[in-house]
């Protein structure tokens, strides 16, 4: 099975946002983003700290993964429908600590962390 296949198909269920960081949670499965990350609809480009980077991020709720990709593990993409892609950059330029980015199955599996 691929990195993060386990999302495809799978709705997020809510979005929990913490001090430095934010969760996805995935009917289950919870990813944890730690880095920078874009948020692209369309022609519209969210980052945090940008106007309407929340709100771009809670519209995703009820909308389920239909791909994923990694590009060569310095970048993860996520897509959703509507033209919806969650971009993670998995470079260690774009992080304030020593990990991006945590998956956490549904299946008692263990933690995945980039």
């Amino acid at each position: 099975m691929a990195q993060l296949d386990e999302l495809l198909n799978c709705e997020i269920s809510g979005v929990n946002f913490v001090r430095d960081y934010f969760e996805l949670h995935f009917d289950g499965p919870v990813l944890r983003i730690l880095g920078e990350f874009a948020i692209r609809k369309g022609d519209s480009r969210f980052v945090e700290g940008t106007d309407f980077w929340r709100d771009a991020l809670c519209s995703m709720i009820g909308s389920a993964p239909n791909a994923v990709s990694f590009d060569a593990m310095n970048a993860c993409a996520i897509r959703f429908p509507g033209d919806i892609v969650l971009e993670i950059d998995l470079l260690p330029s774009a992080r304030s600590g020593p990990e991006t980015m945590h998956f956490m199955p549904d299946n008692g599996g263990a933690m995945r962390i980039w």
